[in-house]
C-alpha cells in the first residue's frame, strides 16, 4: 500500500528564494537518489501568508511503508542536519505520513 510522507515548511520570507533553489535543484533530488520514491511534489500553498512567513508542502510517495522505514533508518538524519545547516530558524518544520488508502486513477473524459 502506497505512503504519503508530507512535509509542512514555514520559510522566513527573507530566506525564500534561496530555500526554493536549494529544495528544487539540492535537497529534493538528493531525497529522490537515495530514497525508493515514486512521485515527489514541491507545493506553495496558495493563501494568505503570514507577514514573516510563507507556507510550502513536501510531498513523497513511497510504494510501500518499508521503503519509508528505510529512507528514514539510513538517509534521513544527514539530509535533515543539512537543511538545519543552511537555514536553521528560518524554517519550522512539521513531517507526517499516512496511508494512501485508494488511488484514484483519473482519465480525461471523451469527446
Amino acid at each position: 500500500m502506497k505512503i504519503l510522507y508530507e512535509i509542512n515548511i514555514q520559510v522566513r520570507k527573507e530566506k525564500e528564494i534561496d530555500w526554493v533553489t536549494w529544495i528544487s535543484d539540492d535537497h529534493i533530488p538528493a531525497i529522490c537518489e537515495v530514497a525508493r520514491v515514486s512521485d515527489a511534489f514541491l507545493i506553495k500553498i496558495d493563501g494568505p501568508d503570514s507577514d514573516t512567513f510563507s507556507a510550502y508542502r513536501v510531498m513523497f510517495y513511497f510504494d510501500d511503508k518499508s521503503d519509508l522505514t528505510h529512507y528514514l533508518d539510513n538517509f534521513a538524519a544527514p539530509l535533515r542536519d543539512d537543511h538545519i545547516k543552511k537555514f536553521g530558524n528560518d524554517v519550522s518544520i512539521q513531517r507526517q505520513y499516512g496511508i494512501v488508502m485508494k488511488w484514484f486513477e483519473i482519465t480525461a473524459p471523451k469527446g
